[in-house]
Protein backbone atom coordinates (compact mmCIF):
# COMPACT_ATOMS: atom_id res chain seq x y z
CA UNK A 1 0.00 0.00 0.00
CA UNK A 2 1.85 3.31 -1.08
CA UNK A 3 -0.75 6.04 -2.83
CA UNK A 4 -2.45 8.89 -1.05
CA UNK A 5 -5.36 7.05 0.36
CA UNK A 6 -4.11 3.43 0.48
CA UNK A 7 -1.40 2.92 2.70
CA UNK A 8 -0.39 1.37 5.87
CA UNK A 9 -0.52 4.55 7.91
CA UNK A 10 -4.18 4.92 6.76
CA UNK A 11 -5.10 1.69 7.39
CA UNK A 12 -3.25 2.09 11.45
CA UNK A 13 -5.34 5.15 11.38
CA UNK A 14 -9.03 4.07 10.86
CA UNK A 15 -8.22 0.53 12.07
CA UNK A 16 -8.01 1.79 15.64
CA UNK A 17 -10.15 4.79 14.82
CA UNK A 18 -13.26 2.61 13.92
CA UNK A 19 -13.09 0.93 17.52
CA UNK A 20 -12.46 3.82 19.73
CA UNK A 21 -15.04 5.49 18.31
CA UNK A 22 -17.66 2.76 18.86
CA UNK A 23 -16.17 2.96 22.48
CA UNK A 24 -16.79 6.56 22.50
CA UNK A 25 -20.18 6.47 21.34
CA UNK A 26 -21.46 3.97 23.75
CA UNK A 27 -20.37 5.74 26.51
CA UNK A 28 -22.62 8.65 25.34
CA UNK A 29 -25.69 6.64 25.10
CA UNK A 30 -24.90 5.25 28.15
CA UNK A 31 -23.82 7.72 30.63
CA UNK A 32 -24.36 11.46 29.21
CA UNK A 33 -28.08 11.82 29.96
CA UNK A 34 -27.38 9.88 33.14
CA UNK A 35 -24.45 12.21 34.00
CA UNK A 36 -26.22 15.66 33.48
CA UNK A 37 -29.61 14.38 34.30
CA UNK A 38 -31.45 14.95 31.64
CA UNK A 39 -34.06 13.02 29.96
CA UNK A 40 -33.35 12.07 26.45
CA UNK A 41 -35.35 13.63 23.51
CA UNK A 42 -37.87 10.32 22.88
CA UNK A 43 -36.60 10.09 19.03
CA UNK A 44 -33.06 9.76 20.32
CA UNK A 45 -32.78 7.27 23.03
CA UNK A 46 -31.23 4.00 21.64
CA UNK A 47 -34.32 1.58 20.68
CA UNK A 48 -36.36 4.33 19.18
CA UNK A 49 -33.27 5.72 17.03
CA UNK A 50 -32.45 2.37 15.93
CA UNK A 51 -36.05 1.29 14.97
CA UNK A 52 -36.09 4.67 13.17
CA UNK A 53 -33.14 3.36 10.78
CA UNK A 54 -32.13 7.32 10.82
CA UNK A 55 -28.54 6.18 11.77
CA UNK A 56 -28.63 4.33 8.56
CA UNK A 57 -29.38 7.69 6.84
CA UNK A 58 -26.26 9.43 8.70
CA UNK A 59 -23.27 6.46 8.64
CA UNK A 60 -24.21 6.73 5.07
CA UNK A 61 -24.00 10.57 4.77
CA UNK A 62 -20.41 10.29 6.83
CA UNK A 63 -19.13 7.12 4.50
CA UNK A 64 -19.91 9.49 0.93
CA UNK A 65 -16.93 11.46 2.03
CA UNK A 66 -14.73 8.66 2.34
CA UNK A 67 -15.81 7.36 -1.41
CA UNK A 68 -15.94 10.82 -2.51
CA UNK A 69 -12.40 11.67 -1.58
CA UNK A 70 -10.73 8.65 -3.40
CA UNK A 71 -12.00 9.82 -6.56
CA UNK A 72 -13.00 6.08 -7.79
CA UNK A 73 -16.27 7.42 -9.92
CA UNK A 74 -15.06 10.36 -11.22
CA UNK A 75 -16.94 13.79 -10.81
CA UNK A 76 -20.33 12.93 -12.59
CA UNK A 77 -20.25 9.39 -9.99
CA UNK A 78 -19.75 11.57 -6.86
CA UNK A 79 -22.22 14.21 -7.91
CA UNK A 80 -24.58 11.34 -7.91
CA UNK A 81 -23.64 9.99 -4.71
CA UNK A 82 -23.67 13.65 -3.21
CA UNK A 83 -27.03 13.78 -4.99
CA UNK A 84 -27.84 11.00 -2.77
CA UNK A 85 -26.67 12.26 0.54
CA UNK A 86 -28.69 15.68 -0.02
CA UNK A 87 -31.84 13.68 -0.50
CA UNK A 88 -31.34 11.95 2.38
CA UNK A 89 -30.62 14.92 4.56
CA UNK A 90 -33.68 16.49 3.18
CA UNK A 91 -35.83 13.92 4.64
CA UNK A 92 -34.65 13.59 7.53
CA UNK A 93 -35.26 17.14 8.42
CA UNK A 94 -38.88 17.31 6.89
CA UNK A 95 -39.82 14.28 8.83
CA UNK A 96 -37.53 14.77 11.94
CA UNK A 97 -35.59 17.89 12.60
CA UNK A 98 -32.67 20.06 11.50
CA UNK A 99 -29.96 18.09 13.81
CA UNK A 100 -28.88 16.93 10.27
CA UNK A 101 -28.49 20.26 8.76
CA UNK A 102 -26.37 22.03 11.89
CA UNK A 103 -23.98 18.88 11.72
CA UNK A 104 -23.32 19.37 7.50
CA UNK A 105 -23.06 22.82 8.51
CA UNK A 106 -20.54 23.12 11.17
CA UNK A 107 -18.78 20.14 9.11
CA UNK A 108 -18.38 22.11 5.99
CA UNK A 109 -17.69 25.59 7.71
CA UNK A 110 -15.10 23.98 9.71
CA UNK A 111 -13.12 22.00 7.01
CA UNK A 112 -13.30 25.28 4.75
CA UNK A 113 -11.59 27.47 6.97
CA UNK A 114 -9.30 24.64 7.57
CA UNK A 115 -8.33 24.90 3.66
CA UNK A 116 -9.61 20.99 3.70
CA UNK A 117 -12.30 21.64 0.56
CA UNK A 118 -9.86 21.04 -2.61
CA UNK A 119 -12.04 19.60 -5.02
CA UNK A 120 -14.62 20.39 -6.50
CA UNK A 121 -17.69 18.04 -5.09
CA UNK A 122 -17.16 19.69 -1.44
CA UNK A 123 -16.67 22.72 -2.92
CA UNK A 124 -20.45 22.43 -4.28
CA UNK A 125 -21.55 20.89 -0.82
CA UNK A 126 -20.16 24.04 1.00
CA UNK A 127 -22.12 25.91 -1.25
CA UNK A 128 -25.58 23.83 -1.86
CA UNK A 129 -25.41 23.64 2.50
CA UNK A 130 -25.60 27.33 3.02
CA UNK A 131 -27.29 28.55 -0.43
CA UNK A 132 -29.68 25.72 -0.35
CA UNK A 133 -30.36 23.83 2.36
CA UNK A 134 -29.92 26.86 5.19
CA UNK A 135 -32.64 29.00 3.79
CA UNK A 136 -35.16 26.24 3.14
CA UNK A 137 -34.59 25.03 7.17
CA UNK A 138 -35.04 28.63 8.12
CA UNK A 139 -38.19 29.19 5.83
CA UNK A 140 -39.93 25.63 6.58
CA UNK A 141 -41.70 25.26 10.01
CA UNK A 142 -40.16 23.28 12.20
CA UNK A 143 -41.29 22.30 15.71
CA UNK A 144 -45.04 23.85 15.07
CA UNK A 145 -43.44 27.53 15.41
CA UNK A 146 -45.19 29.86 13.55
CA UNK A 147 -42.74 32.62 13.45
CA UNK A 148 -41.24 33.98 16.58
CA UNK A 149 -41.02 38.21 16.50
CA UNK A 150 -37.85 39.55 16.69
CA UNK A 151 -36.58 43.04 17.04
CA UNK A 152 -39.19 45.39 14.49
CA UNK A 153 -39.42 42.04 13.02
CA UNK A 154 -41.06 38.65 12.51
CA UNK A 155 -38.49 35.64 12.32
CA UNK A 156 -39.23 32.69 10.12
CA UNK A 157 -40.22 29.07 12.07
CA UNK A 158 -37.75 27.56 11.01
CA UNK A 159 -34.82 30.25 11.80
CA UNK A 160 -36.46 30.75 15.01
CA UNK A 161 -35.68 26.91 15.67
CA UNK A 162 -32.20 27.07 14.61
CA UNK A 163 -31.63 29.76 16.65
CA UNK A 164 -33.66 28.56 19.82
CA UNK A 165 -32.33 24.96 19.71
CA UNK A 166 -28.86 25.47 18.26
CA UNK A 167 -27.33 28.66 18.96
CA UNK A 168 -25.96 27.69 22.17
CA UNK A 169 -23.90 24.68 20.85
CA UNK A 170 -23.27 25.37 17.49
CA UNK A 171 -19.88 27.67 18.24
CA UNK A 172 -18.33 24.70 20.37
CA UNK A 173 -18.93 22.03 17.58
CA UNK A 174 -18.12 24.62 14.35
CA UNK A 175 -14.97 25.13 17.27
CA UNK A 176 -13.76 21.60 17.37
CA UNK A 177 -14.18 20.56 13.87
CA UNK A 178 -11.81 23.89 12.81
CA UNK A 179 -9.21 22.42 15.18
CA UNK A 180 -9.15 19.17 14.41
CA UNK A 181 -9.17 19.67 10.64
CA UNK A 182 -6.74 22.18 10.76
CA UNK A 183 -4.65 19.97 12.63
CA UNK A 184 -5.14 17.35 9.79
CA UNK A 185 -4.48 19.25 7.25
CA UNK A 186 -1.18 21.54 9.21
CA UNK A 187 0.63 19.38 12.36
CA UNK A 188 -0.18 16.10 10.52
CA UNK A 189 3.72 15.18 12.16
CA UNK A 190 2.05 15.12 15.83
CA UNK A 191 0.06 11.37 16.43
CA UNK A 192 -2.66 13.60 18.59
CA UNK A 193 -4.23 15.07 14.82
CA UNK A 194 -2.71 12.57 12.29
CA UNK A 195 -5.01 9.43 13.89
CA UNK A 196 -7.74 11.57 15.21
CA UNK A 197 -7.35 11.22 18.83
CA UNK A 198 -8.24 14.76 18.61
CA UNK A 199 -11.63 14.16 17.28
CA UNK A 200 -12.58 11.90 20.34
CA UNK A 201 -10.76 13.63 23.05
CA UNK A 202 -12.57 17.20 22.28
CA UNK A 203 -15.80 15.78 21.90
CA UNK A 204 -15.96 13.81 24.79
CA UNK A 205 -14.53 16.65 26.92
CA UNK A 206 -17.17 18.62 25.29
CA UNK A 207 -19.99 15.93 25.94
CA UNK A 208 -19.10 15.30 29.61
CA UNK A 209 -18.78 19.05 30.46
CA UNK A 210 -18.82 20.10 33.77
CA UNK A 211 -21.56 22.12 35.22
CA UNK A 212 -19.95 25.54 35.00
CA UNK A 213 -20.02 25.17 31.30
CA UNK A 214 -23.44 24.20 31.48
CA UNK A 215 -24.89 26.89 33.40
CA UNK A 216 -22.78 29.63 31.45
CA UNK A 217 -24.74 28.22 28.13
CA UNK A 218 -28.10 27.16 29.10
CA UNK A 219 -28.38 31.00 30.54
CA UNK A 220 -27.72 32.98 27.81
CA UNK A 221 -23.87 32.49 28.02
CA UNK A 222 -23.71 31.67 24.22
CA UNK A 223 -25.86 34.68 22.95
CA UNK A 224 -23.10 36.89 24.56
CA UNK A 225 -20.49 35.11 23.00
CA UNK A 226 -22.24 35.58 19.33
CA UNK A 227 -22.10 39.24 20.59
CA UNK A 228 -23.26 42.00 18.28
CA UNK A 229 -24.18 39.88 14.98
CA UNK A 230 -26.98 37.69 17.35
CA UNK A 231 -28.14 40.69 19.04
CA UNK A 232 -30.64 41.43 16.82
CA UNK A 233 -32.29 38.30 16.88
CA UNK A 234 -32.07 37.79 20.91
CA UNK A 235 -35.62 38.55 21.81
CA UNK A 236 -36.14 34.92 19.66
CA UNK A 237 -33.63 33.60 22.10
CA UNK A 238 -35.05 33.43 25.35
CA UNK A 239 -36.56 29.76 25.76
CA UNK A 240 -32.93 28.18 24.38
CA UNK A 241 -32.94 25.25 26.07
CA UNK A 242 -30.51 23.21 28.21
CA UNK A 243 -27.10 21.50 27.20
CA UNK A 244 -27.00 19.01 27.80
CA UNK A 245 -30.07 17.87 25.33
CA UNK A 246 -28.42 19.28 22.49
CA UNK A 247 -25.14 17.86 23.51
CA UNK A 248 -26.70 14.61 23.58
CA UNK A 249 -28.61 15.16 20.64
CA UNK A 250 -25.70 16.45 18.36
CA UNK A 251 -22.97 14.78 20.34
CA UNK A 252 -23.68 11.22 20.90
CA UNK A 253 -26.32 10.44 17.98
CA UNK A 254 -25.50 12.52 14.87
CA UNK A 255 -21.90 13.08 15.24
CA UNK A 256 -20.40 10.08 16.76
CA UNK A 257 -22.95 8.07 13.43
CA UNK A 258 -21.86 10.41 10.26
CA UNK A 259 -18.30 9.77 11.66
CA UNK A 260 -18.48 6.32 12.35
CA UNK A 261 -20.24 6.29 9.22
CA UNK A 262 -16.94 7.73 7.93
CA UNK A 263 -14.06 6.00 9.28
CA UNK A 264 -15.66 2.64 8.71
CA UNK A 265 -16.39 3.66 4.73
CA UNK A 266 -12.25 4.46 5.20
CA UNK A 267 -11.66 1.25 6.62
CA UNK A 268 -13.69 -0.86 4.22
CA UNK A 269 -11.95 1.00 1.17
CA UNK A 270 -8.34 0.65 2.40
CA UNK A 271 -8.32 -2.83 3.40
CA UNK A 272 -10.59 -3.55 0.01
CA UNK A 273 -7.26 -2.04 -1.96
CA UNK A 274 -4.16 -3.44 0.51
CA UNK A 275 -4.54 -7.17 -0.83
CA UNK A 276 -5.24 -7.64 2.83
CA UNK A 277 -8.53 -9.91 1.90
CA UNK A 278 -6.56 -11.39 -1.27
CA UNK A 279 -4.05 -12.06 1.39
CA UNK A 280 -6.35 -13.42 4.04
CA UNK A 281 -7.92 -16.11 0.93
CA UNK A 282 -4.74 -16.98 -0.02
CA UNK A 283 -3.82 -17.99 3.41
CA UNK A 284 -7.16 -19.13 4.27
CA UNK A 285 -6.20 -22.68 5.84
CA UNK A 286 -3.87 -21.10 8.10
CA UNK A 287 -6.29 -18.75 9.81
CA UNK A 288 -9.09 -21.29 9.75
CA UNK A 289 -6.44 -23.07 11.65
CA UNK A 290 -5.45 -20.71 13.47
CA UNK A 291 -9.02 -20.05 14.48
CA UNK A 292 -9.74 -23.46 14.97
CA UNK A 293 -6.71 -24.07 18.06
CA UNK A 294 -8.18 -20.51 19.55
CA UNK A 295 -11.75 -22.23 19.64
CA UNK A 296 -10.57 -25.49 21.08
CA UNK A 297 -8.37 -23.99 23.76
CA UNK A 298 -11.17 -21.98 24.89
CA UNK A 299 -13.16 -24.94 25.13
CA UNK A 300 -10.84 -26.79 27.25
CA UNK A 301 -9.94 -23.79 28.91
CA UNK A 302 -13.95 -23.84 29.80
CA UNK A 303 -14.33 -27.56 30.52
CA UNK A 304 -10.74 -27.31 32.66
CA UNK A 305 -9.10 -29.71 30.28
CA UNK A 306 -5.62 -29.36 28.53
CA UNK A 307 -6.23 -29.27 25.02
CA UNK A 308 -3.10 -30.38 22.62
CA UNK A 309 -3.38 -29.97 18.70
CA UNK A 310 -1.89 -32.75 16.66
CA UNK A 311 -1.41 -31.89 12.82
CA UNK A 312 0.84 -34.38 12.33
CA UNK A 313 -0.52 -37.26 10.43
CA UNK A 314 1.86 -40.39 11.92
CA UNK A 315 1.30 -38.44 15.58
CA UNK A 316 -2.56 -38.87 14.90
CA UNK A 317 -2.18 -42.39 13.86
CA UNK A 318 -0.12 -43.33 16.49
CA UNK A 319 -2.31 -41.43 19.39
CA UNK A 320 -5.61 -43.56 17.90
CA UNK A 321 -3.91 -46.75 17.93
CA UNK A 322 -3.02 -46.25 21.44
CA UNK A 323 -6.26 -45.30 22.50
CA UNK A 324 -10.37 -46.04 22.35
CA UNK A 325 -10.52 -42.64 22.91
CA UNK A 326 -10.45 -39.78 20.05
CA UNK A 327 -11.31 -36.91 22.38
CA UNK A 328 -13.15 -35.89 25.40
CA UNK A 329 -13.33 -32.53 23.23
CA UNK A 330 -14.82 -32.75 20.35
CA UNK A 331 -16.02 -36.08 19.75
CA UNK A 332 -17.20 -37.11 22.93
CA UNK A 333 -19.23 -33.45 24.14
CA UNK A 334 -19.71 -32.33 20.32
CA UNK A 335 -19.84 -34.63 17.60
CA UNK A 336 -21.45 -37.71 19.35
CA UNK A 337 -24.30 -35.79 20.63
CA UNK A 338 -24.47 -34.21 17.17
CA UNK A 339 -24.32 -37.06 14.83
CA UNK A 340 -27.18 -38.86 17.81
CA UNK A 341 -29.02 -41.38 16.64
CA UNK A 342 -26.94 -42.07 13.79
CA UNK A 343 -23.94 -43.91 14.52
CA UNK A 344 -20.61 -44.73 12.71
CA UNK A 345 -17.18 -44.13 12.96
CA UNK A 346 -16.88 -40.66 13.02
CA UNK A 347 -19.91 -40.52 15.59
CA UNK A 348 -18.93 -42.90 18.05
CA UNK A 349 -15.97 -43.09 20.71
CA UNK A 350 -14.81 -44.99 23.38
CA UNK A 351 -15.33 -48.73 23.53
CA UNK A 352 -18.09 -48.67 20.81
CA UNK A 353 -15.38 -46.79 18.39
CA UNK A 354 -12.68 -49.51 18.95
CA UNK A 355 -14.66 -52.64 18.50
CA UNK A 356 -16.33 -50.55 14.94
CA UNK A 357 -12.60 -49.79 13.59
CA UNK A 358 -11.96 -53.63 14.62
CA UNK A 359 -14.76 -55.16 12.88
CA UNK A 360 -14.39 -52.07 9.85
CA UNK A 361 -10.17 -53.50 9.01
CA UNK A 362 -11.26 -56.97 9.41
CA UNK A 363 -13.86 -56.46 6.60
CA UNK A 364 -11.92 -54.69 4.56
CA UNK A 365 -8.95 -57.01 4.63
CA UNK A 366 -11.30 -60.08 4.63
CA UNK A 367 -14.18 -59.00 2.44
CA UNK A 368 -12.92 -56.38 -0.03
CA UNK A 369 -11.29 -56.22 -3.13
CA UNK A 370 -7.52 -54.94 -3.37
CA UNK A 371 -7.53 -50.87 -2.84
CA UNK A 372 -5.69 -50.67 -6.30
CA UNK A 373 -9.35 -51.11 -7.81
CA UNK A 374 -10.76 -47.99 -5.73
CA UNK A 375 -8.84 -46.24 -7.50
CA UNK A 376 -9.31 -47.52 -10.53
CA UNK A 377 -13.46 -47.36 -10.31
CA UNK A 378 -12.62 -44.04 -9.15
CA UNK A 379 -10.75 -42.83 -12.54
CA UNK A 380 -13.50 -44.66 -14.69
CA UNK A 381 -16.57 -43.27 -13.08
CA UNK A 382 -14.65 -39.45 -12.95
CA UNK A 383 -14.06 -39.45 -16.70
CA UNK A 384 -17.42 -40.99 -17.77
CA UNK A 385 -18.86 -37.96 -15.38
CA UNK A 386 -16.89 -35.81 -17.08
CA UNK A 387 -17.44 -37.10 -20.42
CA UNK A 388 -21.30 -36.65 -19.79
CA UNK A 389 -21.27 -33.15 -20.11
CA UNK A 390 -23.39 -33.13 -16.90
CA UNK A 391 -23.77 -30.15 -14.60
CA UNK A 392 -21.15 -31.67 -11.70
CA UNK A 393 -22.77 -30.33 -8.43
CA UNK A 394 -23.71 -31.84 -4.44
CA UNK A 395 -25.63 -34.32 -5.62
CA UNK A 396 -23.39 -35.46 -8.80
CA UNK A 397 -20.66 -35.51 -6.37
CA UNK A 398 -22.57 -38.07 -3.90
CA UNK A 399 -24.15 -40.49 -6.93
CA UNK A 400 -20.45 -40.24 -8.24
CA UNK A 401 -19.23 -41.99 -4.62
CA UNK A 402 -21.84 -43.91 -4.72
CA UNK A 403 -21.14 -45.35 -7.68
CA UNK A 404 -17.82 -46.16 -6.91
CA UNK A 405 -18.48 -47.67 -3.36
CA UNK A 406 -21.20 -50.26 -5.67
CA UNK A 407 -18.62 -50.41 -8.28
CA UNK A 408 -16.17 -51.40 -5.98
CA UNK A 409 -18.13 -53.67 -3.21
CA UNK A 410 -20.18 -55.40 -6.09
CA UNK A 411 -19.03 -55.04 -8.96
CA UNK A 412 -22.84 -53.64 -10.24
CA UNK A 413 -23.42 -51.01 -12.47
CA UNK A 414 -25.52 -47.95 -11.36
CA UNK A 415 -29.46 -48.72 -11.84
CA UNK A 416 -32.48 -46.15 -11.42
CA UNK A 417 -33.54 -48.18 -8.30
CA UNK A 418 -30.38 -46.62 -5.97
CA UNK A 419 -31.14 -43.15 -6.92
CA UNK A 420 -32.69 -43.60 -3.38
CA UNK A 421 -29.49 -43.50 -1.61
CA UNK A 422 -28.60 -40.30 -2.96
CA UNK A 423 -32.15 -38.63 -2.74
CA UNK A 424 -32.94 -36.04 -0.15
CA UNK A 425 -34.05 -35.67 2.42
CA UNK A 426 -30.99 -37.24 4.41
CA UNK A 427 -31.04 -40.28 6.50
CA UNK A 428 -32.15 -38.07 9.54
CA UNK A 429 -35.05 -36.70 8.31
CA UNK A 430 -36.35 -40.21 6.17
CA UNK A 431 -38.68 -41.67 7.81
CA UNK A 432 -41.98 -42.31 6.05
CA UNK A 433 -40.99 -39.77 3.52
CA UNK A 434 -43.09 -41.58 0.47
CA UNK A 435 -41.44 -44.65 1.38
CA UNK A 436 -37.98 -43.08 0.50
CA UNK A 437 -36.52 -44.62 3.99
CA UNK A 438 -38.09 -48.32 2.82
CA UNK A 439 -36.65 -48.37 -0.70
CA UNK A 440 -32.79 -47.42 1.02
CA UNK A 441 -33.17 -50.17 3.06
CA UNK A 442 -34.07 -52.38 0.25
CA UNK A 443 -31.10 -51.53 -2.32
CA UNK A 444 -28.62 -52.71 0.22
CA UNK A 445 -30.64 -56.08 0.15
CA UNK A 446 -30.80 -56.02 -3.86
CA UNK A 447 -26.80 -55.65 -3.81
CA UNK A 448 -26.41 -58.45 -1.45
CA UNK A 449 -28.02 -60.68 -3.39
CA UNK A 450 -24.90 -60.64 -6.26
CA UNK A 451 -23.88 -63.84 -6.58
CA UNK A 452 -20.07 -63.35 -6.94
CA UNK A 453 -18.95 -61.85 -3.79
CA UNK A 454 -20.79 -64.52 -1.88
CA UNK A 455 -21.37 -62.10 1.09
CA UNK A 456 -23.86 -64.38 2.86
CA UNK A 457 -21.61 -67.33 3.78
CA UNK A 458 -18.75 -65.67 4.85
CA UNK A 459 -20.99 -63.20 7.18
CA UNK A 460 -19.72 -60.31 5.29
CA UNK A 461 -23.35 -58.82 4.75
CA UNK A 462 -23.94 -57.34 8.02
CA UNK A 463 -20.69 -56.08 8.03
CA UNK A 464 -21.38 -54.42 4.46
CA UNK A 465 -24.79 -52.94 5.88
CA UNK A 466 -23.11 -51.30 9.01
CA UNK A 467 -23.25 -47.67 9.30
CA UNK A 468 -19.45 -47.74 9.35
CA UNK A 469 -19.47 -48.29 5.80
Amino acid sequence: MGNKFFNTDRLKKYGYGVPRLVLLAWAAFAFAPKLHNVQPLEEYEISAYASSWRWAVHMYVGSIGAVVNVQRFGLIGNLAILAGAAALIGWDATTFDVTMLVVLMKTMGGDFFAGKLDTAEWKLVLLFTFAVFLPLACVLPQGGLQGVEGAGFMLPSGAATLIQEYVAIFPFLFGIQLLCEYGDAKWERFSFFRYRYSFESLNAALLFAGPALQTYLSEGGALRAWGYFMWEARPACDGVPRLPEQLYTIGSVLEMMVCLGYRVSNLMLIVANSGLVTELYEQRMFVYTFLQRAAFRLYGAYYGMRMIYVSDVEVAVAVLKASASKGDCLERHIASPAWAPVISLESVDGPLYERMMRDFHHFMAQHCPPPAKMAECARRHVGALKDSGKRIDASAVVQLTLEVIIDFLFDRKWEPSFQALSQVPDILGAHGEGGLGERRRGCPRGLASTPERRWHPEGGLDEALSPSI
